[in-house]
């Protein structure tokens, strides 16, 4: 067949460049309306993610630029600089915000949770320590069938207001007649560490921290320690030699006696400074090197170690105990009343105390925060590598310690070597390699 006006070497060809108009002309009209389609169903998307991590994502876009972990979050190292002194850096942590919005989504689609029973519930504490029971403490009553990668495990830092969190949660070491609250928090948290009471899922979704200043948490533990002299043969010997061995029945005390050197004692202090041995008792005491007040041993730095390298950490702060309650309940999906109901959160395990007792001096301060920077440090990082506080909750803990502790609250350095704790790591944590 013939075309007019449209040959080449090869013969006559047809005249096609009104079909290729037209072709051009639908084929765009398609396009169009394809990506109508696609803005809107992009559009309807992100209003449906937005509506469903709203609190989530509220935290997330509030501290950082484009990550949804902040860019702060960080890790120690240690390293050595040129006077000797150990630098603890505080690197970078690699962040996955892609897996940190995935496991938020994940743990907040879990609304319709079904009740198992208590026999039912698996206990990593007993697999790892065969010989031993999970202390019935650390077993909850109401429990709830969560697998544990959905989990959350609450790890329990003595003298921060553990007690008081953990019976809301449903555990029961020094409860007081405290109930488990309603609410989605209490369902997910499934498992407790408290001291050499490892009982969490090392994959579990989070590892929530209840924390306190650390200066306020040291003396409240060794007031809390201090031997009772029953005579039912309950205090411990090693409690003894501190406080009883050593002239250090305040903390007062055993910052002035056990700490300061001697042209540093104050005038109130007119005993002067311990022996050797005393001052070393004091001095690791508050190390967490020596065990002598449980809750100094059992410090920030041996719970924050002993948790998964990647753990997702949530925090509870106990000077802002009620709003981080109400925030995580939103954040891992409580709904209707239970969400903004709790007022106020009883204390457990808290007893009244003599002025002489909460009683710290100027110079003891200064000192005491010399002591605990590597606690201060440690206290730092949970609080930076915590998911649910946005940069302003931060920045109030962080100006809160340093109205304490302005030094160690700016430091990256600390003179003491951050301590070798895989020891005591070992026999406490344990871990599947180590047998009791």
């Amino acid at each position: 067949m013939n075309y007019p006006n449209q040959s080449n070497s090869r013969g006559t060809v047809p005249d096609t460049s009104h079909c290729g108009l037209a072709a051009v002309s639908k084929l765009c009209t398609v396009c169009l309306a394809v990506a109508c389609v696609v803005s809107s169903w992009i559009v309807y998307y992100s209003g449906t993610v937005s509506k469903s991590a709203q609190n989530y994502e509220a935290f997330a876009m509030n501290t950082s630029q484009s990550s949804l972990l902040r860019p702060e979050s960080t890790s120690l190292a240690m390293s050595d600089d040129a006077t000797g002194r150990t630098n603890l850096i505080r690197t970078p942590k690699e962040s996955n915000s892609r897996d940190t919005l995935a496991r938020v989504h994940d743990i907040r689609s879990l609304e319709h949770l079904r009740k198992i029973e208590s026999q039912d519930v698996t206990s990593p504490f007993e697999k790892l320590w065969p010989r031993y029971r999970l202390p019935r403490w650390a077993r909850k009553d109401k429990n709830f069938d969560v697998a544990p990668e959905r989990s959350i495990c609450f790890v329990h830092v003595g003298k921060a207001g553990g007690s008081a969190v953990g019976c809301s949660l449903g555990f029961s070491l020094h409860c007081n007649g405290s109930k488990q609250r309603q609410g989605q928090l209490p369902k997910l948290t499934t498992s407790v560490f408290h001291k050499d009471v490892y009982n969490c899922h090392d994959n579990s979704a989070y590892f929530l921290f209840v924390v306190r200043d650390p200066i306020d948490r040291a003396q409240s533990a060794f007031n809390y320690e201090r031997p009772s002299f029953s005579g039912d043969g309950d205090d411990d010997e090693n409690v003894k030699e501190l406080y009883v061995d050593c002239p250090f029945w305040t903390f007062e005390e055993l910052i002035q006696n056990g700490v300061l050197s001697p042209e540093e004692v104050s005038d109130e202090n007119k005993e002067g400074p311990s022996s050797e041995t005393c001052h070393a008792r004091a001095i690791n005491s508050l190390h967490g090197t020596e065990n002598h007040a449980s809750h100094l041993y059992f410090n920030y730095q041996y719970y924050y170690e002993a948790v998964p390298q990647d753990a997702q950490i949530l925090v509870i702060r106990n000077e802002h105990l009620v709003d981080d309650w109400n925030d995580l309940e939103s954040f891992v999906g409580g709904k209707g009343k239970a969400n903004r109901d709790v007022q106020s959160i009883p204390k457990s395990n808290s007893y009244p105390h003599s002025a002489e007792d909460l009683f710290l001096s100027e110079s003891s301060r200064v000192a005491l925060c010399h002591e605990l920077c590597n606690e201060i440090q440690m206290y730092k990082s949970i609080l930076e590598r915590a998911v649910n506080l946005d940069k302003q909750q931060l920045q109030v803990s962080l100006d809160e310690l340093k109205a304490k502790c302005p030094e160690e609250a700016s430091a990256e350095i600390c003179s003491d070597a951050l301590p070798d704790i895989s020891q005591k790591l070992a026999e406490n944590r344990g871990y599947d390699t180590v047998h009791p």
